[in-house]
């Protein structure tokens, strides 16, 4: 049974620090979708973003209730409750992904392990593929004309992926590990090493990244929170183990000529980044936790919420929220997040700047 936090959530994002930066503009809510744990944002322009994720009402309410996977979508106007196909149980929403307005595609978990592939055509959402599977949080991306990819999904101890080339699926064994889609990159673990790749239209190719850290078996390095803001435009999270549980954690940046990295200003090796997205002015927000290495469930874990200007000046801005999942809206200022207090009811869809 989920703990049930109760609080009150009106504006849950305070004003920056230093002073100098106090006068940003702050995140607020722009829609509470109470009992509605939304995890995934997906913005496919101004004016089209989707939320996804699971309805926890139905479980909270009875033993016997199930999560129900939910989508919300804003027009530019409105943000409204779109639905999904019935029949799909007590399911999880694991990631989701557009190639444009009228391909969007979505995977989730059943309630028996099966891996769910759904598929927007502009109208409705369909299931397309039903399969039993051996793990979860399996991830998409869109490829375009209909076609997508699934990775992360296992068989047995196998990891797999499946593709779909607008007509047929076919699965076979993955062997680059391809997660955090981010425009045409990828990021791969491959023979244990972590790295970056590139969608050429055909094939994956390999980027090299001459910032990333040293990795070694015993301090191992792991790369996440990929954002392809454009080809001279990429950031991603390394981290290097320094103990089972901490790490130091960089910012990696290619700008078109070279990769940099610089260390990110966290409180302490215990803490971490979970995701990072473009501010529209050069800079970035970064959402992570204090606890973010600690291994155990319940570990004691505060929200770290960070601004970096352009110049590379990190701000903490101070947050009880929890952020599970940012975008920004290309070619503005704009940003949204799905947020939550800890594992209360009250959970929200923010905004950072006018909504578009």
């Amino acid at each position: 049974m989920k703990r049930k936090l109760v609080s009150a959530l009106s504006l849950v994002i305070i004003a920056a620090t230093p002073a100098s930066v106090a006068a940003a503009p702050v995140w607020q809510v722009h829609l509470k979708t109470g009992e509605v744990w939304l995890g995934e944002v997906e913005v496919i322009g101004k004016g089209n973003t989707w939320f996804f994720g699971e309805d926890n009402g139905p479980y909270l309410e009875s033993e016997d209730g199930e999560w129900v996977p939910a989508a919300y979508h804003w027009d530019g106007r409105t943000t409204r409750r779109i639905p999904l196909p019935e029949g799909l149980g007590s399911s999880f929403v694991d990631d989701a992904d557009f190639a444009g307005p009228n391909d969007g595609w979505l995977v989730g978990t059943g309630e028996h392990l099966n891996l769910l592939v759904l598929h927007w055509d502009g109208k409705t959402w369909k299931v397309v593929r039903d399969r039993p599977t051996d793990g979860i949080g399996a991830e998409v991306k869109a490829l375009g004309g209909g076609r997508a990819l699934v990775t992360g999904f296992t068989k047995g101890r196998t990891e797999m992926t499946a593709t779909f080339d607008g007509e047929v699926w076919r699965e076979a064994k993955d062997t680059l590990s391809l997660h955090d889609f981010s425009g045409r990159h990828a990021l791969s673990w491959e023979s244990g090493k972590p790295g970056v790749r590139r969608w050429t239209g055909k094939r994956w190719t390999k980027v090299a990244v001459g910032a990333l850290p040293k990795s070694t078996k015993a301090r191992p390095v792991t790369l996440h929170g990929l954002q392809a803001v454009s080809a001279e435009n990429i950031w991603v999270i390394a981290e290097r183990a320094t103990g089972q549980e901490s790490a130091i954690t960089y910012l990696l940046h290619w700008n078109g000529r070279s990769w940099k990295r610089e260390r990110v200003p966290l409180p302490s090796p215990h803490a971490g980044l979970y995701l990072i997205a473009p501010d529209g002015r050069g800079g970035l927000w970064a959402s992570g936790g204090t606890g973010y290495h600690y291994a155990g469930e319940d570990d004691p874990s505060d929200p770290l919420l960070y601004h970096r200007l352009p110049n590379g000046k990190w701000t903490k801005t101070k947050t009880d929220t929890v952020i599970d999942d940012l975008a920004a809206v290309p070619g503005t200022t704009s940003l949204w997040a799905v947020a939550r207090h800890g594992y209360s009811r009250d959970h929200t869809i923010l905004t950072h700047n006018k909504p578009r």
